[in-house]
């Protein structure tokens, strides 16, 4: 807006310290009272500024300094006094007389209100300015003025815009950074306002990444990346004044963002790498350094996706593939059915660097965020129908090298699989089994890979029905069938010379008229038959009749994933007697059973937890008290404690949680190339038992061949991992429990909460360097 405009004024002010001072100390103080900088000095490099007198300027506005080569910003108040008058224009010349409506007169400090949603993020809290604060006393009244005209070859003046923005090269100009509560707003006065109206769009809406590494020795310099040395020494060094200034060195995966340093880059964000020799740590079995650039160029490129900016350039930080990952992971989120959606943020390379390798890292993350695109989506959007088709879109633009069959319900019947649509017969959704083939290797006729995954696209758990509580999260049970399938067409767009197939049993697990029933016996592929004496045990069942399936086309190897043993919380109840008997026996509570609950009680149950030793008082009905650290109520549903091994669920993910995939294989050649792969992604996997001692419990089965539950009620994941194994012929078989990683809370910092599509990258690492060596 121009000077002099009918913009009614806004009655808050705050000074620079004056010219003596800023020439004998060189810094600036904004008031105490600012919510954005509370009681923080902003350190200007030593220079003079003859200039800069105490000139009134309108909180949340910008103040350009004539002739000092400096913009500021205000962002509090120090004194209550009149308001500022409406021209707001502060002569720097001796005329006191204001000028004249609309103009701003040469060498005047031009200043104009930010929108008002600035001013409302930056209101501050009223509080007095205490009287050691350092800052002089204001002026008695008025507008001060300078008394010496501004020296030959001084800038020109800033100038009014209709943007109401100073005019100005954005290299001369910096801001320390802010707090969450004013950095969305100053950004947007930073950006829109700083340049004039001939700067292009695309300029203004472009944030930079740059990496720093940690200290070595306590003596040292924090060390940039060589792409954040160049950008330093682009702005003649202010990037690492600012950064020294503006706090403690930076930690591993923290950032800092630095507003004005350059014109192409309105916001720089500095982001913490570690330490720069970091390598395979044997602990914890990846790579520490490209795990540590995940994470910094994650938390990097959300803080330019906060700022609402379209696109961001990356610093390779040594690892491109490693940071393609961390930016294409950690910007994305599932909003697709929300009206207010996140800033679509396009991360690129910055620089010359390696364009392979950032591209590869493109092409791992996205196919890892297509898993968790499938896994996020609502049951009844991701039908078994609609799920096939989503991955037949996805595989035929990928690769011309591909091939689809969506199988009907019809084709399984044919096939004779009977475990399968025993538990698809519950639903009304149709099932599907979904075969897709890629044919990367120049001879057609190699044998291939097999992928299995479960594709359960909702879990209620059968007549078994689970909790209440996170029964939502079982639209993910899908999830082994989004990893394998995401996979494969990421193998397709790398364009690997390698033969894969994959194949999902898509279907629903509901209770109707229809549904399996505890009890029932059902028959496989293979002629086995089972005894469903829990249906919630489903996984399973369609998995045995896919991997019968599997071994028709003689693969090489075979490899299914599924998130088998997770679910909701489900917690024991008793009745009093029921407590008194578990007490005077001394047993120990099944962890998790079946229980019920009452429509007038509740139980927190977040997550699946181990009841332990239950040695507490008598309980009557409703009592509450903390078990396993839970907080659980007591019920009045049972007349006595239920039997252990009524329910076997989340036992992988108490057993790893969310730090590894579990992995059962009868192949040591096998896990050590999927541990090798999972080293480099950071999606670590680890080997679990398959034991015969485990399969004994499965195959003892009083009405059939084999029971879909141990016979007892421990290691859960591990007695499943033996009910497949009695499907499995090959040699070279490995079984991927995903129930642990399929969702994030905060475990993960590249991956937003929700579902996480683990372990798609390690399986693509695996498939490279398998098509290598093959190669």
């Amino acid at each position: 807006m121009a000077c002099g405009s009918e913009e009614r004024p806004i009655p808050t002010h705050s000074y620079l310290k004056n010219e003596e001072a800023v020439d004998r100390e060189t810094e600036v103080w904004l008031p105490p009272s600012s919510r954005a900088l509370r009681g923080q000095r902003m350190l200007l490099p030593p220079q003079p500024f003859p200039h800069l007198l105490s000139y009134k300027v309108l909180r949340g506005q910008i103040c350009n300094v004539p002739s000092s080569g400096r913009t500021f910003l205000n962002t509090g108040r120090a004194h209550a006094r009149s308001p500022v008058p409406e021209h707001v224009c502060a002569r720097a010349d001796p005329s006191p007389e204001a000028p004249p409506p609309g103009s701003c007169p040469p060498g005047s400090l031009a200043l104009a209100p930010p929108p008002r949603r600035v001013l409302a993020a930056l209101q501050p809290r009223p509080q007095r300015l205490p009287t050691d604060s350092g800052l002089p006393a204001p002026p008695p009244g008025g507008v001060p003025t300078s008394r010496t005209a501004p020296p030959p070859g001084a800038r020109p003046p800033a100038t009014c815009s209709q943007e109401g923005g100073a005019g100005g090269r954005a290299d001369k100009m910096f801001l320390l950074p802010l707090p969450a509560a004013g950095r969305v707003a100053v950004q947007r006065l930073c950006v829109k306002r700083f340049w004039g109206q001939g700067r292009a769009a695309a300029d203004m809406t472009k944030g930079l990444v740059l990496g720093i590494y940690s200290k070595e020795k306590e003596d040292d310099v924090p060390q940039f990346t060589s792409a954040g040395e160049n950008f330093d020494k682009l702005v003649s060094g202010k990037l690492r004044q600012v950064l020294s200034i503006s706090g403690p060195p930076l930690k591993a995966g923290k950032t800092r963002t630095f507003y004005g340093l350059h014109e192409d880059f309105p916001s720089v964000v500095v982001v913490g790498l570690g330490k720069k020799a970091a390598g395979v740590d044997d602990q914890e079995n990846w790579h520490e350094g490209k795990e540590n650039i995940r994470v910094a160029v994650a938390a990097g490129c959300r803080q330019v996706q906060d700022l609402e900016l379209s696109s961001v350039e990356v610093d390779p930080c040594g690892d491109a593939q490693a940071a393609a990952e961390g930016a294409v992971l950690g910007l994305y989120e599932y909003d697709e059915l929300k009206q207010k959606k996140k800033t679509v943020v396009s991360a690129k390379l910055h620089g010359s660097g390696d364009q392979e390798a950032w591209q590869k890292g493109v092409l791992f993350a996205s196919g890892q965020n297509l898993a968790r695109q499938l896994m996020e989506t609502p049951a009844n959007e991701m039908t078994p129908t609609k799920f096939a088709e989503m991955i037949e879109k996805h595989l035929k633009n990928a690769s011309s090298k591909t091939e689809v069959h969506i199988r009907p319900k019809s084709w399984i019947e044919e096939q004779e699989m009977g475990s399968f649509l025993s538990v698809a017969k519950g639903s009304d959704e149709p099932p599907v089994f979904l075969e897709i083939h890629y044919r990367g290797s120049a001879n057609t006729s190699e044998p291939p890979l097999v992928f299995v995954g479960k594709g359960i696209t909702f879990d209620s758990g059968g007549i078994s029905i689970k909790a209440a509580a996170n029964m939502d999260l079982m639209r993910a049970d899908m999830g082994g069938a989004a990893t394998i399938c995401s996979a494969i067409v990421s193998a397709a767009k790398l364009n690997l010379p390698i033969n894969i197939i994959g194949l999902a049993p898509l279907c629903e697990n509901m209770p109707s008229g229809k549904a399996n029933k505890p009890g029932d016996v059902v028959r496989a592929k293979n002629g086995k038959t089972i005894q469903v004496d829990n249906t919630d045990a489903e996984g399973r069942l369609i998995l045995a009749d896919a991997l019968c399936y599997a071994h028709t086309f003689n693969p090489k190897l075979i490899i299914n994933a599924a998130t088998l043993t997770g679910g909701p919380a489900r917690l024991p109840c008793y009745t009093e007697a029921g407590w008194r008997g578990v007490r005077e026996r001394g047993h120990t509570a099944p962890g998790i059973v079946r229980w019920s609950l009452a429509r007038s009680w509740r139980t927190q149950t977040p997550s699946p937890v181990p009841v332990l030793r239950l040695e507490t008082q008598d309980l009557v009905t409703g009592y509450s008290f903390t078990a396993g650290g839970r907080e659980l109520t007591h019920l009045p549903e049972a007349s006595k404690p239920l039997p252990e091994g009524s329910c076997l669920a989340g036992a992988m993910d108490i057993a790893l949680g969310s730090a590894a995939t579990g992995v059962f294989t009868n192949s040591s050649w096998l896990w050590n190339k999927l541990f090798e792969a999972s080293v480099d992604t950071g999606d670590r996997v680890w080997r679990m038992p398959l034991y015969e001692h485990y399969t004994r419990q499965v195959i003892d089965c009083q009405l059939a061949d084999i029971n879909n539950l141990g016979k007892y009620r421990s290691a859960g994941a591990c007695t499943a991992a033996a009910f497949l194994k009695e499907f499995v012929t090959h040699p070279k078989w490995a079984h991927l429990d995903i129930a642990g990683v399929m969702t994030n809370k905060d475990e993960v910092p590249y991956l937003r909460k929700g579902m996480t599509g683990r372990p798609t990258r390690t399986l693509v690492e695996f498939l490279m360097r398998l098509s290598q060596n093959s190669a």
